[in-house]
């Protein structure tokens, strides 16, 4: 279905019909359809799923306004969602930048939420810690905030892209995508401009950056131990923001697109837990 939110056009994917509500937010470079193996466990168990696709990416708005991408943005549009479709409180699971949304749309409303699940991306407090273990793996960041990134990306068939994406099931489909259809890199970059890396590192240094907000809604942290992109403690040093029960696992054999690696470990996870806070 297609909804307008803040003046913004998402697309929802919506399946089952129970009473207890399920949002799956995926992060970059994927959509809503990231969620495929979850969906089917969670509507067969009585969960009622809601898996949109973020502004910008599958067939969400290519909204031209980069202000829009900021997580804080993104969160109210959730949450409008959910007053649009007459949900009063829901599960909540979120996956790389969609856990940035995620992490904002739990400390912001967390009386919305019974549980979050925040899959390779930890709280923000952690993952701007001043710590060089944690700051050599922002290079990527940085890099995809320059100008030359869509070209680089796309340059010889976008060879870069597909090593960058090594770990993705699907990275080959990802990459002629991004080939084929600049305009679709452009948009799904917009996300990471609007919240430009150096600007963060910088306010953190001199000591500008807000105060993190703690979380008051019980959490469980998923990381792959293969993980080539997120490094374990920006996740799980998260704890150190929680004001509610916390719950960290690692997922062997399994990199950063953990729910497509090990599906069935990460359905049992993320069931288990949802049902421990009804």
């Amino acid at each position: 279905m297609e909804i307008e939110l803040n003046g913004a056009t998402y697309h929802v994917r919506e399946h089952g019909a129970g009473d207890r509500t399920v949002i799956l937010i995926h992060g970059w470079p994927d959509d809503g359809d990231l969620w495929r193996h979850q969906v089917a466990a969670l509507v067969e168990a009585g969960y009622r799923v809601l898996a949109p696709d973020l502004l910008g990416f599958g067939k969400s708005e290519r909204h031209p306004d980069t202000g829009r991408y900021t997580g804080a943005r993104l969160a109210a549009d959730l949450l409008l969602m959910m007053d649009r479709m007459d949900i009063a409180r829901a599960h909540l699971v979120a996956h790389d930048w969609g856990a940035v949304v995620g992490w904002e749309m739990v400390a912001s409303a967390p009386q919305r939420f019974a549980s979050y699940a925040a899959l390779s991306v930890g709280h923000s407090g952690a993952l701007f810690d001043l710590d060089h273990g944690k700051l050599s793996n922002l290079w990527y960041f940085l890099l995809a905030q320059t100008e030359l990134a869509p070209e680089l990306f796309r340059a010889s068939d976008g060879a870069f892209m597909r090593f960058f994406l090594a770990g993705h099931p699907q990275r080959d489909a990802i990459a002629d995508r991004m080939v084929a259809e600049p305009d679709y890199l452009q948009a799904m970059r917009r996300i990471e401009l609007a919240h430009p890396v150096a600007e963060i590192l910088l306010a953190a240094l001199t000591g500008q950056l807000p105060g993190p907000v703690p979380v008051t809604v019980p959490t469980l942290g998923l990381w792959g131990a293969q993980d080539e992109l997120m490094w374990r403690p920006q996740i799980a040093d998260s704890e150190r923001f929680m004001e509610a029960e916390w719950q960290f696992e690692q997922v062997d054999e399994a990199g950063h697109w953990l729910m497509l690696d090990q599906p069935d470990r990460v359905t049992g996870l993320l069931m288990d837990w949802m049902e421990g806070h009804a």
